[in-house]
């Protein structure tokens, strides 16, 4: 190990993979948690790098600052400030103002398409197709799906998203963490702060994760309302005392049942 990377801090915590093609993942992980750390530096271990055992060339690290943490779910008031200021210092600093990521970022071992868009519809529907066409491969073609998705593409999502972007209260996109649920925050050791880890990061709505799994995955902030990910619809509540919910306000509770399918 010694002779693949050197250790700048005193503390760091070492995760290593080694599974087909997951040096991709690993540079992913290191270019998501480089990047959220340039807008928050509380809540985040810092990376330090990313390579390739010099002594197994089919195994892969991810090194990050050591962090001591238990785990349990942080205060909701004190983990959503963060995450909004986060939110927050990332407005105006996506590349030509557009949404999408430098790299493919993961969600377990499915690949995201990240390529940059214009706008945010044009993301969002072009993940979660990306996501129905994975579900498809794995489970095969569902009638009852394909019927409902053609309203829901033509007139739902248009309805929901395209308002976001008129007038001058129009959205602008944040960086992401990307996959906030219970089983990547924690809390830190003695002192109670909220950490976050694990990052699949993105620029985009800041409402949203867009990555969405259909029922495996919620987004950023569609998580606070699923029951499954013990959050609660208090987070969101939260979240929106330092965020307040994007134009048209009246649309975004319909806004975040498709976030969080």
């Amino acid at each position: 190990m010694s002779d693949a990377v050197g250790l700048p801090a005193p503390r760091a915590l070492l995760t290593g993979f080694s599974v087909e093609d997951v040096d991709d993942v690993v540079k992913s992980k290191y270019e998501s948690a480089k990047l959220l750390h340039t807008f928050s530096h509380m809540g985040l271990p810092k990376p330090v790098a990313f390579g390739t055992y010099a002594s197994d060339p089919n195994s892969h690290f991810y090194l990050c600052a050591f962090i001591d943490m238990e785990s349990r779910i942080p205060d909701p008031a004190k983990f959503c400030a963060i995450l909004a200021e986060m939110h927050q210092n990332s407005i105006r600093h996506s590349p030509e103002g557009k949404y999408g990521f430098h790299v493919s970022t993961y969600q377990g071992n499915m690949p995201q398409n990240n390529g940059w868009t214009n706008t945010w519809e044009e993301y969002y529907v072009r993940g979660l197709k990306d996501f129905i066409k994975q579900e498809q491969t794995v489970h095969g073609p569902s009638d009852e799906l394909e019927e409902l998705l053609v309203p829901f593409f033509e007139k739902v999502v248009p309805r929901l998203l395209r308002p976001l972007e008129w007038g001058e209260e129009k959205i602008k996109p944040c960086l992401l963490h990307g996959d906030i649920w219970y089983g990547n925050i924690a809390e830190k050791t003695g002192t109670g702060d909220p950490i976050m880890f694990d990052p699949a990061a993105f620029w985009a709505h800041n409402e949203s994760r867009s990555r969405v799994k259909l029922i495996l995955q919620a987004d950023e902030l569609g998580s606070f309302c699923v029951p499954r990910y013990k959050l609660g619809r208090q987070w969101l509540e939260e979240y929106h005392k330092h965020f307040p919910a994007s134009e048209p306000q009246e649309d975004a509770e319909d806004r975040n049942l498709i976030y969080s399918m």
